[in-house]
């Protein structure tokens, strides 16, 4: 009686442990749902171009780029030095259509930028990868911004800015 006492406190337990981990990690059951999945089950993944990001999909870009606007229009000397240097400057934004830093602050950097000498934008999986990636790049956290000028690295912004998005790309481009 005692040994089958001490085992069912044991078991009993363990048999609610995936449950409270989905919880507590973020992840959610969905039963007999026939629903399209969202951007966010099957994250956008591969070298994408501007517009891709402007679909239904993604309705934090536009939300995250209006924000960005009035806030750049309260800066315009900063804003303005920052899209000259810009144009002399390649960039290579990876980030995660999953990731809330990256629905943060890409939309706010895409506001920023309006001709860089080439922009390439990358979204990767929560692998932080996609098939054919190769990780030259180092990349660890996302987002990750990188500045090039001649083909070399000249800095980057990474996961976070450290004041804000224009005022790390404006001190990367001076």
């Amino acid at each position: 009686m005692i040994k089958s006492h001490l085992l069912n406190q044991i078991i009993q337990p363990l048999a609610f442990a995936p449950i409270a981990f989905a919880l507590f990690s973020g992840i959610g059951f969905t039963f007999g749902s026939t629903e399209a999945q969202t951007s966010e089950e099957k994250p956008l993944t591969g070298v994408i171009n501007r517009k891709t990001l402007d679909g239904k999909h993604f309705p934090w870009m536009a939300a995250g780029r209006a924000t960005a606007k009035a806030e750049f229009a309260q800066h315009p000397s900063e804003t303005a030095q920052v899209r000259t240097a810009l144009s002399q400057t390649d960039v290579e934004v990876y980030f995660g259509s999953w990731c809330g830093d990256s629905q943060e602050h890409v939309p706010p950097f895409l506001a920023l930028v309006n001709a860089p000498k080439s922009l390439k934008l990358i979204a990767l999986d929560r692998h932080k990868t996609f098939p054919g990636f190769v990780n030259s790049a180092k990349i660890e956290r996302l987002p990750t911004f990188i500045f090039r000028r001649n083909g070399n690295e000249i800095g980057r912004i990474t996961e976070t800015p450290t004041k804000s998005i224009l005022e790390d790309t404006l001190a990367i481009l001076k």
